[in-house]
């Protein structure tokens, strides 16, 4: 039967392979808009304010969009959501080692039908023509009617697909937050579903701690037991004797999205892009020395 960390490792490896092929997509987009681009009218190396050129936008966006959702792109999105199957599997396996009769329910299939079908809106929907296409199309708009350089234009559209200064471009960007986000609520929420039915009140704050970990993060790791009654006082910092830093704007430990609360922070964690699960146990499997404490 599993434990978590069967499921901290299939997530990664999720992510891990979608992030694998989204070089080769930006850079057959960036070749594919430089292509097209050429059919920009200039005057000594200057896009002129011509009607052709505003006409041309229109054309170019239906293009980039469609070299962007190739079918390579396509078919790691696809790869990307059959994982949620597996999760789900692996989840109903880790309930099973404290409860050997559990049965998952119906809603759990919706849980994950709704998950999938989010995920793919936000990586091929209008999430992607907000933060990739629509950009794009802003650039070449406002070299056309400014009269830019051609060259400082090309140069504008690599710096920003593929951003030549991090080695991360637009689209990886954007799709690195939205799959990991994606992948780890899911298996939050799926987890919390079947942990809320069992009752069980006890969890652990699981995952890899690395350069980036957030504080919070750092302290809960240590922390590995607490109970759901203990959330309030997580919530404002408080873990184990020691303060974490929490935000002036939202009075939550640094990072952790804004709104939540001893209700959803089961689910949302850290916060965005956090890679840290929270896995809940019986009583029964708690040492007796941290069942003390809490008494205490």
């Amino acid at each position: 039967m599993s434990d978590f960390k069967d499921i901290l490792k299939i997530m990664d490896e999720a992510i891990e392979a979608f992030e694998n092929a989204v070089p080769g997509v930006q850079e057959k987009s960036l070749e594919e808009i430089i292509n097209l681009t050429k059919e920009l009218e200039t005057r000594n190396g200057k896009i002129i304010n011509s009607v052709k050129n505003l006409r041309l936008i229109g054309q170019i966006k239906t293009k980039l969009k469609r070299a962007t959702l190739s079918q390579e792109y396509k078919k790691a999105v696809k790869s990307f959501v059959a994982s949620f199957e597996a999760i789900s599997a692996l989840q109903i396996s880790y309930f099973k080692r404290y409860v050997p009769k559990f049965e998952p329910e119906r809603k759990l299939g919706v849980i994950r039908e709704y998950a999938i079908d989010q995920t793919i809106y936000d990586l091929m929907g209008q999430g992607m023509d907000s933060q990739v296409v629509e950009p794009v199309t802003s650039i070449l708009r406002d070299n056309i009617t400014s009269g830019g350089s051609y060259a400082k234009f090309q140069q504008q559209l690599a710096d920003y697909l593929i951003d030549n200064a991090s080695g991360e471009g637009r689209l990886m960007r954007y799709t690195k937050q939205i799959t990991t986000d994606a992948i780890h609520q899911y298996s939050a929420q799926y987890h919390e579903a079947i942990a809320q039915d069992l009752g069980f009140k006890w969890g652990r704050y699981v995952g890899s701690d690395i350069e980036t970990t957030r504080e919070f993060c750092d302290l809960m790791t240590d922390r590995d037991y607490f109970h759901v009654s203990e959330l309030s006082e997580i919530l404002k910092g408080h873990i184990d004797g020691r303060k974490c830093k929490l935000s002036k704007t939202t009075g939550l430990p640094v990072g952790m999205i804004p709104g939540t609360n001893t209700d959803n922070f089961k689910i949302r964690r850290g916060g965005y892009n956090c890679r840290h699960g929270v896995y809940m146990i019986p009583e029964s499997a708690v040492p007796e020395n941290i069942k003390s404490r809490l008494k205490k």
